[in-house]
């Protein structure tokens, strides 16, 4: 989780400093989405936009045990194997294209996806939970949407993506 507030912060500074000074932004929009995650549980995405291509990095809520709810000492010699769940904010990356003008556009988009799944296990007399171990599941992701003018500096969208569910987004525009 560390890893995924850096890059947000790294990419956020960074275009601030942009937008703060007589630097000219190589991007044409910062864009922002909140989004219900594909479980109901939240995600967010800070993205930018240059032309009809975009990036966006985003973060989603889709655990099944929160990892502060597992203990960190070895198990007990009556634990079990209680199943597979995922413990931390998925993130990843997305590749955006948009098609059409610069006050309308309908965009689509590929990413992948990072998931941490811990093999978690349960002692029956302390009802404790223990992680064993685990792996990272990279998936792929897919989006589709549409942002239309709201006023001459910004736009609102809508769509909806396989990992961070239906979001509506804003975007800053940098340029006219």
């Amino acid at each position: 989780m560390k890893k995924v507030v850096f890059v947000v912060a790294l990419v956020a500074s960074a275009q601030s400093v942009f937008s703060q000074s007589s630097l000219q932004s190589p991007f044409d929009e910062t864009f922002y989405k909140l989004g219900l995650g594909n479980r109901g549980r939240g995600s967010f995405a800070f993205g930018v936009k240059s032309g009809n291509i975009g990036f966006q990095f985003g973060v989603f809520n889709n655990l099944d045990i929160a990892s502060d709810q597992l203990s960190v000492f070895p198990p007990t010699l009556d634990a079990k194997f209680f199943g597979n769940y995922r413990t931390e904010p998925g993130f990843g990356v997305d590749f955006l294209y948009f098609f059409g003008e610069k006050d309308q556009s309908l965009y689509v988009g590929l990413g992948l996806y990072n998931e941490k799944i811990s093999e978690v296990w349960r002692s029956p007399s302390t009802d404790e939970l223990f992680d064993i171990g685990g792996r990272n599941q990279v998936s792929a992701a897919y989006s589709i949407g549409f942002t239309g003018k709201f006023n001459e500096r910004s736009q609102f969208g809508f769509g909806y993506h396989t990992m961070l569910g239906w979001n509506v987004t804003y975007s800053i525009k940098h340029r006219k």
